[in-house]
């Protein structure tokens, strides 16, 4: 119903079961029910709300004023109103943020003209976050391939910020246990409007985008924030208009929802984390889904760089051509264990199968296969890294399993990096040059390739 009715901010629904009946109300903070009532002790109170919902006004039932989705949908950010040429992401889940973002215009037709197409983010934010997405893309604004704010609105209700504490007053959630969420809807204009990276013309354009996309991580990096979602659905790809007129594609790194600073206590997964806050399962870092049930680990740039391994190795796997355009046989991957299930050691033990023997690279596309040898320097790299996590983890290891440790190659990998290269702190280019050599020589003896 939420998907479907995207300017539904709540919903009430009905059950009856063996003569008793509840009331239920669903919202972004989960959902809340009534006692039961039996059918033939108390018929008008089921009639009352049989006439509440029959004849309340629309925004009673949860239906947003701001949102008129009729013929030609128009949306509302505070007194300006722009029409919605096609929805760019929606989320499928119902407590949590339940992020839309639409690509708008402020007049029909929307042409091409980019000061006149946007995009808006709407998304239901937990109150107690202690740096909004907001406040971090304002802190960004002089970043180059990072979304800038146009403007920024919390959604109104009758006179009042539209939040889930509106359909729980205190005094009845005193009654649960458990606490609940506190959200309120926020919008937020951003510009510029960006494509998905897997819309490149050319396997060059998607390596391109991805380098901007890891200089601007290093960017906003070293101004004291850290990015911790990259995925498939954050790495996008928009056309920049030079002085001389010329448009050249750059990357666009977006949704800032997970970014923290990078000193914040916030930034550590430890055991309990079901619902890991720190990253998008299939691109997440091994380190950090294994953390779920093991001793806490605190989120660093190595584990957002790991993850632009994975989004590299996922756009070459499942994408056969420009535009989108996805693979025929997609069954029997070697990467459908990285998403496949709900069992999060699992995906973790996949993706370190994946790196050692190498085994994802054999699935590689025909039109991305000019990349193998890019993807399989990186892959090497990463197996590095976990070799070096076991080792710190003291992590008992099968002999013959991850092959001969790269003589000179250090134990940690997470330190200053340089975008146009590999994770090597404090090495130059020569000395890292040399260590990548012998890690490819390493590789071809271990038969990883």
């Amino acid at each position: 119903m939420f998907d479907a009715q995207p300017n539904r901010a709540f919903s009430y629904s009905l059950s009856f079961h063996a003569g008793q009946y509840r009331l239920y109300m669903y919202d972004h903070a989960g959902g809340v029910y009534s006692r039961s009532y039996d059918l033939h002790e108390s018929p008008l109170l089921l009639l009352r709300i049989l006439c509440a919902t029959t004849f309340a006004p629309a925004s009673w039932l949860g239906m947003d004023d701001t949102f008129d989705c009729r013929l030609h949908p128009v949306i509302t950010v505070d007194a300006t109103q722009y029409f919605i040429i096609a929805k760019c992401f929606s989320s499928s889940v119902i407590r949590g943020q339940a992020t839309n973002v639409w690509f708008v215009a402020k007049s029909i037709p929307a042409g091409s003209d980019p000061n006149n197409i946007f995009v808006v983010k709407d998304s239901w934010v937990n109150v107690e976050r202690q740096l909004s997405e907001e406040q971090i893309l304002e802190a960004l604004k002089d970043v180059e391939c990072v979304l800038k704010v146009k403007e920024a609105w919390t959604v109104q209700w009758d006179g009042q910020d539209d939040s889930t504490s509106l359909c729980r007053p205190a005094a009845f959630m005193s009654h649960f246990q458990r606490p609940c969420d506190h959200r309120t809807r926020r919008r937020l204009i951003l510009t510029p409007a960006g494509r998905p990276i897997t819309h490149a013309a050319s396997p060059l354009e998607v390596v391109t985008c991805l380098l901007d996309l890891v200089i601007a991580h290093k960017r906003i990096w070293l101004l004291g924030i850290l990015h911790r979602d990259i995925s498939i659905n954050n790495a996008m790809m928009y056309e920049e208009v030079l002085l001389d007129g010329t448009v050249r594609v750059r990357g666009l790194l977006v949704d800032f929802d997970y970014a923290t600073k990078v000193d914040g206590s916030n930034c550590t997964v430890g055991p309990g984390d079901r619902m890991v806050s720190s990253g998008t399962l299939p691109f997440m870092a091994v380190e950090l889904l294994r953390a779920v049930n093991n001793k806490p680990v605190k989120h660093t740039v190595a584990h957002d760089l790991e993850s632009f391994v994975y989004l590299l190795c996922w756009i070459v796997t499942f994408f056969a051509g420009p535009e989108s355009r996805l693979r025929k046989d997609s069954t029997k991957l070697a990467i459908e264990g990285w998403y496949t299930g709900n069992d999060l050691l699992a995906f973790a033990n996949n993706k370190e199968g994946c790196m050692v023997s190498a085994s994802h690279l054999e699935d590689i596309t025909s039109y991305y296969r000019v990349l193998s040898a890019c993807v399989g320097m990186l892959s090497e790299l990463v197996r590095c890294q976990l070799y070096a996590q076991c080792l710190a983890h003291g992590v008992k290891l099968e002999k013959g399993m991850w092959g001969e440790w790269p003589r000179g190659l250090p134990l940690e990998l997470g330190g200053q990096f340089d975008p146009r290269g590999l994770v090597l702190p404090g090495r130059r280019v020569r000395e890292r040059e040399r260590v990548v050599k012998r890690a490819l020589r390493v590789r071809r003896r271990s038969r990883f390739v």
